[in-house]
């Protein structure tokens, strides 16, 4: 990321981390906030999206509360498949996001489906892959949540 971002970009990436608008006009709200148009924030944003400062933009739900269940995968993938594997991953329903590790286990993803059997046939699935050595299946037992907001 060589992109660089002013005084304005960083107020709307403060405003938005954790009070995006839930309005029908967000966009016009954020530039009420900001002294902005509505135009020139809908620009900044996507700049920002495009420039990677932003990877997403939505609503994050408490999965659990919802009667989800949700996992932490960690897959030992051949190195010359990581990328590969990775993209069918990302296919996958139910998985939010997942990372790449220089580990043994190097390829690392959060599952969440309806129930204990849905997250058990898609670590079936994976395990099936070309390059899929090991899969370790780390259902979570507690949910810890860090709101953590990153001034800019």
């Amino acid at each position: 990321m060589c992109a660089t971002i002013d005084e304005k970009d960083k107020k709307i990436l403060n405003l938005i981390q954790s009070r995006f608008p839930v309005d029908q006009h967000p966009y016009k709200v954020l530039a009420d906030q900001t002294g902005l148009t509505e135009e020139e924030v809908w620009k900044r944003i996507e700049r920002l999206r495009s420039d990677g400062f932003i990877r997403r933009i939505g609503a994050v739900f408490d999965s659990s509360g919802l009667g989800f269940h949700s996992t932490l995968v960690g897959v030992k993938v051949d190195p010359l498949l990581t990328d590969e594997t990775a993209e069918r991953i990302n296919q996958l329903p139910g998985v939010t996001h997942h990372y790449q590790r220089s580990d043994e286990f190097n390829l690392w993803f959060t599952l969440t489906a309806r129930d204990p059997e849905s997250i058990t046939e898609t670590i079936e699935e994976v395990k099936g892959w070309e390059g899929v050595k090991d899969i370790l299946n780390l259902p979570a037992l507690r949910t810890f949540k860090i709101k953590v907001d990153f001034r800019v």
